[in-house]
């Protein structure tokens, strides 16, 4: 499905102090997710190809939660012995079973700020944005057959999870918070690659991601 990135990238440039010269440079990080929105495929490495704690790193930084251990959960390997209801449980238990997940974490971290210095109305259109951009393509990337097993209640945490960092990076570029910015960068990298769900409930610092 194709993305409207450019829509995106005018809001940006329209809406960035100074007429935002280094938006093109900023925009860079979110190439990924609209090759992945139009390739109708989110693709992601195995569990052996992701560093982890470069993952660990990338999500503390972003979230200001303290990340001792990454869990990884294989989309095509991890419930492979189960069929039917019972894959379809794994799954769920996994999007049921967090005390945080990054949306949330991302919310505690950066509102304080983006919640004041954005109007609601000037968000809203923000939200708008991002939804037609990649929101909307990236959302039927995972209707494709391979994540029907993880089950609706997994596609909507990441969903929320993938929508949350757009919204404050996206946010924070529009600000011309270049701190912010630099904060998200590791964890936008990271979600190109790997999605992170949560912490786990019950394992304080162990924080899932779904790989390949």
């Amino acid at each position: 499905m194709l993305s409207d990135k450019r829509s995106l990238f005018d809001f940006l440039i329209d809406g960035r102090p100074g007429g935002g010269s280094d938006v093109r440079g900023h925009f860079a990080a979110l190439e990924p997710f609209f090759r992945k929105a139009e390739a109708g495929e989110y693709d992601l490495v195995s569990a052996d190809e992701l560093q982890h704690d470069e993952a660990a790193e990338a999500i503390s930084v972003a979230s200001g939660a303290d990340v001792a251990r990454i869990a990884c959960v294989s989309l095509s390997h991890g419930a492979s012995p189960l069929i039917g209801r019972a894959r379809a449980d794994f799954w769920e238990a996994h999007a049921r079973d967090l005390s945080i997940d990054l949306k949330l974490a991302l919310w505690r971290q950066h509102e304080c700020i983006l919640g004041t210095a954005i109007s609601a109305e000037r968000r809203h259109r923000l939200e708008r944005v991002i939804w037609h951009a990649v929101g909307e393509p990236l959302w039927h990337s995972f209707e494709q057959n391979r994540w029907d097993a993880t089950g609706n209640d997994l596609r909507l945490v990441i969903r929320a999870n993938v929508l949350a960092a757009f919204l404050h990076y996206a946010g924070f570029v529009l600000l011309g918070n270049e701190h912010r910015v630099e904060s998200l960068l590791p964890l936008l990298r990271l979600m190109s690659r790997a999605l992170p769900l949560g912490e786990r409930a019950g394992e304080p610092g162990t924080w899932t991601c779904i790989t390949a």
